[in-house]
């Protein structure tokens, strides 16, 4: 099932879900100070040489399909579960067709 593309995918995902969590908190006022963004810039920083690596396996197009949709779907998994945020029905049904996409990029 899991392919290298897929696997680089989630592995730029899992970045995005750290990220995108360290600035919510931030925004939110569970972290003080100004260093998140510097965490940030670093670790984000890192997703260059990762995607760079991806093409030895898959296309341009392919790897950043792989990449939003796999991050799309973590970071809305992470909101919901330890941000307690809540989905609509229609954006429940977009994050099955975002596995559904997945499943056929692969």
């Amino acid at each position: 099932m899991f392919t290298y593309p897929v696997l680089f995918g989630i592995a730029m995902a899992i970045i995005d879900v750290f990220v995108l969590s360290l600035l919510k908190m931030k925004h939110s006022g569970q972290i003080i100070g100004t260093w998140v963004f510097l965490v940030a810039f670093l670790v984000y920083g890192s997703q260059t040489f990762i995607f760079y690596k991806s093409l030895s396996y898959s296309s341009l197009v392919n790897m950043n399909m792989l990449w939003d949709i796999t991050s799309d779907i973590a970071v809305a998994l992470m909101a919901v579960y330890f941000f307690k945020e809540s989905l609509t029905q229609s954006q429940m049904f977009g994050l099955v067709l975002g596995m559904i996409a997945i499943y056929l990029l692969r």
